[in-house]
């Protein structure tokens, strides 16, 4: 076989370039087909096909047309050197017979179906499986083997075309499938085929009447999945078509291994920062472990690694979260069987001690030390490891701790602690009697408090401050409540207090002045206290003129008799002095008296002085004439 690569100027099909498959003596299929053009034939008619996209023509006029392509083709370069035309035409030339796909022969990247085209003087086939590109005119036969894609036509001259389970498109160019791996029996099987050359989206489907293994399923999104049921080998051919309506098949065969089964199936799971051991086993087939992780080791081997075993023992302790995979690779099956086994590994809980906090009390410091268990110190604390709660306002504080360990395991909690307030304490204990106004005030938090009272008597006034004022209120006893609260916090403390308020002092002392008196004259004045509440208590202070005085005692009886101011004056001159009456209630009055005794008014001979005994004998004579002169006179 000689093959020649040229390139032609122009190169016209004329009425068969609408045509993907074209024969002089008959085109047959005898499986199913996916067609996109014109089919037709000379001589023996089609049968079997079916275009999706085309119809089903006569042939003779067009293979006119292909017999001048033919010339042209035979034209171009004569001999076995390839040679270059002005355009992008690229041209396969045999002599012979040929068979693709062919090894020896290698289309440059990029290659487009349009561009291409096979001059072969004989009969052509193309292989199972294969992918041909271009539009091929043979001289004799073309036989298509089962699970071909042809990306442009298929032009036999003379001859026939002969297809099975194929895929023919015209104007696309051929999409690439990826490979599919083997699977175990009774293991789960996931696998997803990824296209290329088309345009996005894609969608896949089962062709020529093939089916996937028995457990799996294949999805329009090219994804194979489920779990095989049976091991073996098994063929089916899978349809992918993209946004435009291009097409291509691809045939794949899989092995489905017997099922290799390990003891336990499924590793327990692990705790960060605890010991994890396992013992594998499988029974009477040996295998291998493939990318332990790296707190994971075989401490116990037979035989000892890398050499397949029967058991192993795994121990270690894993240091983080996680899912820890490793393959296990069984050594003595038909067919290379992997399994991928998982260690899922968990945090540890992670608590907090203590797990709850007492009250606190607003207004003084709170403070609290907790500490976080159940993982792999050191820890780290987020705020801190130390609770600190605000205390200005009563109520419930919650706040949030995260403690993270050495493994960057963490563990949350949220605290609630309840402030409560302090007793608040209001002063005085009690009201002064001796006053109309009193400063309120409260203990046992700073700053300043907002005072209330309640029930408020008539004529009494409060300030916010707690300045109490009751000089207007009347006579009586009052109880009432005085509230302080805490501006800052809110917090408050009350106190029952009990107010008497006297009724109002009418005592009154009269005559309000004294006459004068006369030296050695009798003086004799009466005072009189009325008002008030008796009994009284007379009390007097100052100096009074030597020879008078009050016949009264400390405490006067009740009623109290006029108070009698007398005597015989002794010394001249000028004498102040003040009676104060107090009565039961407390109520007083005060009159204050100036008193003068003058000299003798006519002149004589001087008297001399009487003893105060004497004085006192003349004073009771001359009183008891007096009062025998008024006697007569009546």
């Amino acid at each position: 076989m000689v093959l020649s690569l040229v390139l032609a100027a122009t190169l016209s099909l004329g009425r068969a370039e609408s045509f993907s498959i074209l024969a002089g003596s008959g085109v047959k299929a005898s499986g199913p087909m996916r067609v996109t053009g014109n089919v037709g034939a000379g001589t023996g008619g089609v049968t079997g096909v079916s275009p999706v996209v085309g119809e089903i023509l006569p042939g003779g006029d067009a293979l006119k047309d292909v017999e001048q392509a033919w010339d042209k083709l035979g034209s171009l370069c004569a001999g076995s050197d390839p040679c270059v035309l002005p355009d992008d035409i690229w041209v396969f030339r045999a002599d012979h017979g040929l068979t693709l796909p062919d090894s020896s022969i290698q289309l440059p990247a990029g290659f487009q179906s349009n561009h291409v085209f096979w001059r072969v003087d004989g009969d052509v086939t193309l292989s199972e499986r294969s992918t041909f590109v271009g539009t091929l005119i043979a001289r004799g036969n073309i036989t298509v083997k089962e699970g071909v894609t042809v990306s442009g036509r298929l032009i036999s001259r003379q001859g026939s075309v002969t297809l099975t389970t194929d895929d023919i498109n015209l104007c696309c160019e051929p999409i690439e499938m990826s490979s599919l791996p083997d699977g175990a029996e009774k293991v789960s099987y996931s696998k997803t085929i990824l296209p290329g050359h088309g345009t996005k989206p894609y969608t896949f489907s089962l062709f020529g009447g093939t089916d996937t293994p028995p457990g799996l399923t294949l999805d329009s999104g090219g994804t194979l999945s489920g779990v095989p049921e049976n091991a073996g080998s098994y063929t089916f051919i899978v349809l992918v078509e993209d946004y435009k309506g291009c097409t291509s098949i691809h045939t794949y065969s899989i092995v489905i291994c017997k099922d290799v089964v390990l003891d336990p199936v499924k590793l327990p799971p692990g705790t960060a920062g605890n010991r994890y051991t396992v013992d594998i086993r499988e029974g009477g087939s040996r295998f291998i472990l493939r990318d332990l992780p790296d707190w994971l080791s075989p401490i116990r081997l037979s035989p000892i690694p890398p050499a397949c075993v029967t058991d192993v023992q795994l121990s270690g302790t894993p240091n983080a979260k996680g899912n820890n995979t490793f393959t296990v690779v069984y050594c003595d099956t038909q067919c290379l069987v992997s399994r991928t086994y998982t260690i899922d590994v968990d945090c540890p809980q992670i608590t907090f001690i203590p797990p709850d906090l007492p009250n606190g009390t607003v207004g003084t410091t709170y403070a609290k030390r907790i500490r976080a268990d159940g993982g792999s110190a050191p820890y780290t604390y987020a705020p801190t490891n130390l609770a600190t709660v605000p205390t200005l306002k009563p109520g419930p504080q919650t706040f949030h701790v995260e403690a993270t360990d050495a493994n960057g395991c963490s563990g949350t909690h949220d605290y609630v602690v309840n402030v409560e307030c302090p007793a608040i304490t209001v002063f005085p204990q009690s009201l002064p009697t001796d006053a109309v106004s009193v400063q309120l005030s409260a203990g046992n938090l700073p700053f300043r408090y907002e005072f209330t009272l309640s029930p408020l008597p008539v004529g009494a006034t409060l300030t916010k401050d707690g300045l109490l004022s009751w000089a207007d209120t009347p006579s009586g006893d009052y109880m009432f409540t005085v509230t302080a609260t805490h501006k800052e916090s809110g917090c408050a403390g009350s106190r029952l207090y009990t107010l008497h308020v006297p009724p109002p002092c009418l005592i009154t002392i009269s005559p309000a002045t004294l006459s004068r008196g006369t030296l050695l004259m009798p003086y004799s004045k009466i005072i009189d206290v009325m008002g008030g509440t008796p009994p009284y208590v007379i009390n007097r202070t100052g100096t009074i003129p030597p020879g008078l005085g009050f016949p009264f005692p400390a405490l006067t009886p009740q009623p109290p008799p006029p108070i009698s101011f007398s005597g015989i004056p002794t010394v001249s001159g000028s004498y102040t002095f003040t009676i104060t009456a107090t009565d039961s209630l407390g109520c007083s009055a005060s009159q204050t008296y100036m008193v003068a005794i003058d000299p003798p008014l006519v002149p004589g001979p001087i008297i001399p002085m009487l003893s105060p005994s004497a004085m006192l004998m003349l004073s009771i004579v001359l009183a008891c004439a007096g009062l025998i002169a008024i006697r007569r006179m009546s």
